[in-house]
Formats: C-alpha cells, sequence, structure tokens
C-alpha cells in the first residue's frame, strides 16, 4: 500500500510527499519506483504510477524529464498536457488546472510542491544544488505570478531530501559555492571534507522569494534519503553501494 506523507501546510489541497513504500517494483528498485529515466522494468514504472494517479483519481501523473535546469513548465491549458512518452526537459511545472496532477521526483535532490489555494495556482519542482543555486524557486514563482497567484499566498513545502550530514561533496563543489558568494559558506560544514545543507539552501531561497510560508519534510520529521533505505530511494547510496541504478520518489499537487 503506497504512504504518502502530508503536510500541514497544505491540507486544504490534495498533495502527497510520497516514499517508495508500496508498489510494484523489485530487486534494487523495490517498492513504488516512479522514475521513467531508471532501468527499471517499464511496466512495473507504469503500474507505479498509476497507483500514484489512482491516489489523486486520476490516469496519469504529469513530471518532466529532469536535467538540473532552471526551466519551468506552464500547464494553462488541457491542451499543454503530454504522455509520459513526451515528457519535456525541464525541472517545475506549474498549473492552474483542475484533476491534474503534477510531480517531481528525487533521489537525493529536494522536491518542492507550491500551493495558492486562493487563486488556485500550484507548482511543483525539483530542486538539486545546481536549481536551487540558478534560481529554479524564483522562476516558479514568477510563473505562478502570471498564472495568477499571489505571492502573499503561495506557501511551500519541500520533500524527501539527503541531510548535510550524507552530502559530502569535494573541493571543487564548495569552490563553486563560494565564488559566487562567500556568504554561501554557512551552508558547509567541514569534517574531513566539506559537507552541503541542501536542505537550508532550498529554504533559504524559498524565503528570498517572500512568499507566505514555508515547510520542510526534514525540519518535521528528520527525513535523510541517503539513510532511510526503507523509505527512499537515494542515488548517493547507490554509487556508495555499487549498485548499478537507482529508483525515484516522487512528491505530487493537484487541484
Amino acid at each position: 500500500m503506497i504512504q504518502p506523507i502530508s503536510h500541514y501546510l497544505l491540507e486544504d489541497i490534495k498533495h502527497g510527499l510520497f516514499t517508495r513504500q508500496g508498489g510494484v517494483s523489485q530487486g534494487i528498485y523495490k517498492g513504488l519506483n516512479v522514475g521513467l529515466g531508471s532501468n527499471d522494468d517499464v511496466q512495473h514504472i507504469l503500474q507505479n504510477r498509476k497507483l500514484v494517479a489512482e491516489f489523486f483519481g486520476s490516469d496519469d501523473i504529469y513530471s518532466c524529464f529532469q536535467i538540473h535546469s532552471n526551466k519551468v513548465t506552464v500547464i494553462d491549458s488541457q491542451d499543454k498536457l503530454w504522455d509520459s512518452k513526451n515528457c519535456p526537459e525541464s525541472d517545475a511545472i506549474v498549473c492552474n488546472q483542475k484533476g491534474i496532477p503534477i510531480s517531481s521526483l528525487s533521489a537525493d535532490c529536494g522536491t518542492i510542491l507550491f500551493a495558492d489555494t486562493n487563486n488556485q495556482v500550484i507548482g511543483c519542482a525539483h530542486a538539486g544544488w545546481r536549481g536551487a543555486k540558478d534560481n529554479i524557486i524564483k522562476n516558479v514563482i514568477d510563473e505562478m505570478i502570471k498564472l495568477g497567484a499571489q505571492k502573499q499566498n503561495i506557501v511551500a513545502v519541500i520533500g524527501p531530501v539527503i541531510s548535510q550530514d550524507s552530502y559530502e561533496v569535494g573541493q571543487e563543489f564548495y569552490d563553486n559555492f563560494i565564488n559566487a558568494s562567500k556568504d554561501y559558506d554557512k551552508y558547509f560544514i567541514k569534517k574531513e571534507k566539506h559537507h552541503f545543507d541542501l536542505n537550508q539552501f532550498i529554504i533559504n531561497k524559498l524565503q528570498e522569494t517572500e512568499i507566505s510560508a514555508i515547510g520542510s519534510l526534514y525540519e518535521t520529521h528528520k527525513t535523510d534519503t541517503y539513510n532511510d533505505i526503507d523509505n527512499f530511494y537515494s542515488f548517493r547510496r547507490s554509487v556508495h553501494n555499487k549498485e548499478e541504478d537507482y529508483g525515484r520518489q516522487v512528491s505530487v499537487i493537484c487541484l
């Protein structure tokens, strides 16, 4: 049985921060793998996506071919929809159409769900370090406003994400941030190597947009995609375990 986590900031709208629990995938993908970019059995992936869609009373969920960009796809009419074989290359979606579950996939990166329930505009984003640094969050807010949202009404919730303790990075990664802004040093702690706080980085990027409220699954549940193997897929864990591939969990929101 699929077991999405909900967040109180989104209690007035259909949403789910899904774990890997439930689903039909086997082996290293065991559970609710929805990642069409993985090498899992395609029929298993499609069945998992169908299970998630049915949770929202829909035939499908809409996700993009994620490329770690700051690009936002807009769904402002029913004819803007796509099938799973023709996903747009993008890392965020905004939507003002009812009954369309929009989604972002992850396996360590942060997912973000956005909503202005007053004006019936929603959004979702896949926010790894690159997308967050390149202002995908601001771009989502800008596109939501174009669809009629108001900044003072928008709330955002960060889904499953890798913790700082588990996110060891090299010197080049650290230098990339510090060369952009010395202020970014606050997102790193130094052990044997630097460790990056992606969750807090996303929170602060959201705060810069001056939206109404911000929530984080890590703050409420202390989730860590790397260490919680029972509930979350993790790209980094798969690399360290020398596995050939990894699954993806999904965060979904629907008007």
